[in-house]
Formats: C-alpha cells, sequence, structure tokens
C-alpha cells in the first residue's frame, strides 16, 4: 500500500513490493496512449530519449510531435512511434501555436509530456499552458524549461489539479517557485517539492542528490542518494518519458511518478556498475527499464 499522509516513503523495491506496479496487459489500445511534445531544432535527442523511455515503460502507443525540421530523423529513428511535425520558432523551438496543431491528439492522449529538449522557457511554459487548455482528461507531464516559466500560471492549471505530474530538478523547481536557484539547497528540497504540489495540485518529484516527490494530499517520498550518472546529459529526458509512459498504463499519477524514480535510479545503478562508474550515455538507461519494471510489478 501506498504510505499515509504523516510517512515519508522510500522509493526502494522492499518499499514499492507492498504496491506492486500493475504489469502491463491487453493490447496496445488498453495500455494508454502517450503524447510527447519535445525537442528542438537543436535537441531533437531529447525527445528521442523520453519517447523511447515511455515505450519501454509499455504504454500501449507512444505518439512524438517535434519541430518539422527534425520529425523526419525522428520517424526513422523511433519506428515505432508516430511522429508529428510542428511549426518552429525563429530560435529553433517549438511554437506555441503547435497546441493548436496537437488540440485532436491531445484530447484524446492518456497522458501528455511537454518540455524535455525545449530551450526557451517563456516560450516553453506558454506552450505548456496551451496543450493543458486543450485537456479535458488524461494526465500532464511537465519536465524542464516549461517549469521555470510557470511561476505565475498556476491559474491556467487549475482544472488538471491531482492530474500532473511535475519533474523539475533544483534550478527548475527554484524557478517554478518564484525563487533564484542559490536560495534553494539541498535541505530545502522536501519544502519545496510539498509547497509547489500543494500550489499546483501536482505530484512533484524535485530531482537532487535526494529526489524527494511530495504529492497535494501530503504524501511523501524520498530516493537514494543519486549516483554520478543521474547528472548525465539526458538522463532527466528518460525520467520524464517513464513517468509519461507509466502514468498512461496505470490509473494513479502518484504510483507513475514514485515507480519512474525509482526505475531512473535502479536503472542507473546497474549502468553504472557495468560501466564502473564512468563514461555511460543516457541512451544505457533505456534498455533496463523493463526489467526494473518486472521486478516491482504483480
Amino acid at each position: 500500500m501506498p504510505p499515509q499522509s504523516s510517512e515519508v516513503a522510500e522509493t526502494t523495491s522492499a518499499a514499492l513490493s507492498r504496491w506492486p506496479l500493475p504489469r502491463a496487459s491487453g493490447g496496445k489500445h488498453e495500455r494508454g496512449t502517450c503524447l510527447v511534445i519535445a525537442g528542438s531544432a537543436m535537441t531533437p535527442g531529447a525527445a528521442l530519449l523520453s519517447a523511447v523511455a515511455a515505450l519501454r515503460s509499455e504504454v500501449g502507443k507512444v505518439q512524438v510531435a517535434s519541430v518539422t525540421s527534425v520529425s523526419a530523423a525522428l520517424g526513422v529513428a523511433i519506428p515505432e512511434a508516430l511522429v508529428v511535425g510542428l511549426p518552429e520558432a525563429p530560435g529553433g523551438d517549438i511554437h506555441p501555436d503547435a497546441a493548436a496543431v496537437l488540440a485532436d491528439r491531445i484530447r484524446e492522449a492518456s497522458v501528455v509530456l511537454v518540455g524535455p529538449g525545449c530551450m526557451d522557457s517563456g516560450l516553453a511554459a506558454e506552450l505548456a499552458v496551451r496543450t493543458a487548455a486543450s485537456m479535458t482528461d488524461g494526465v500532464l507531464v511537465i519536465d524542464a524549461l516549461p517549469l521555470e516559466g510557470l511561476s505565475s500560471r498556476a491559474r491556467d492549471l487549475s482544472h488538471l489539479r491531482d492530474r500532473m505530474i511535475f519533474t523539475p530538478n533544483v534550478k527548475e523547481a527554484a524557478g517554478l517557485a518564484g525563487l533564484e536557484p542559490d536560495e534553494v539547497g539541498d535541505d530545502d528540497l522536501q519544502a519545496l517539492a510539498g509547497d509547489l504540489a500543494d500550489r499546483f495540485g501536482a505530484v512533484t518529484a524535485v530531482k537532487g542528490e535526494l529526489t524527494w516527490i511530495a504529492t497535494p494530499d501530503g504524501r511523501r517520498w524520498c530516493s537514494a542518494p543519486a549516483g554520478p550518472g543521474l547528472s548525465v546529459a539526458g538522463s532527466g529526458d528518460v525520467l520524464a518519458g517513464i513517468v509519461c509512459g507509466l502514468a498512461g498504463r496505470v490509473d494513479d499519477p502518484v504510483q507513475a511518478a514514485v515507480f519512474g524514480v525509482h526505475a531512473h535510479a535502479e536503472a542507473a545503478d546497474r549502468v553504472g556498475r557495468r560501466r564502473r562508474g564512468l563514461g555511460y550515455l543516457a541512451r544505457e538507461l533505456l534498455e533496463e527499464i523493463p526489467s526494473v519494471l518486472a521486478e516491482v510489478s504483480e
């Protein structure tokens, strides 16, 4: 069972075995549809990492939406996914008008992920808000730069309360809270995650040396200390994709976030042991995701 509001639980295999993840079953339509809105002309790899991580988490279908200049390459690199080209802003980011292009897909998706690989926080925040406005059901996952631009826009997301997951690093969490990064230390992360969860109504996983997960109803989880592998480029994109994939196939955004954080950390530990802690790439985490999730599933 998940912890009660007075407890702080750990995201370990032993602890999560008392709250097992439902195994994926049924056809692809029964296992949910994940829409990944991510990447830019300069960072198409972020969209790739998130989309493949979602697929490895056994969501039924994955759709990827990124700027038209990279969409063909993404389609070849991820043959299992439908890929949609989007209008591009002058700096190479996804233009916020893309939300109108995607409106039908946004409404039909079980879960929508916005943010990995976005380069301009203002454009990315506007894209997230317009995406949220098109959602009548499902879960919204927001990662990376959009979060830095959403500090004053909680009202624009209020209709999705209890149906959002935020996965910021410390800098992004500070921006979301209206703070400067140097105002937030590792000792502040538990309180910061709780404040953001309460204010936005989102399950919030703040990534630092420890990852603190907070829910709007007061529950808390804490990860084990992160190894150096979790700080490699692209690691956060993988985490966002795992969380997105799980949110597409389970009924509880809280469980999707908690198990996503665990799977990400455990995958990193396994790759780190193989590489002796040096020189591994975020893409290597992808191969470990299915076996980690299988170990904490019913």
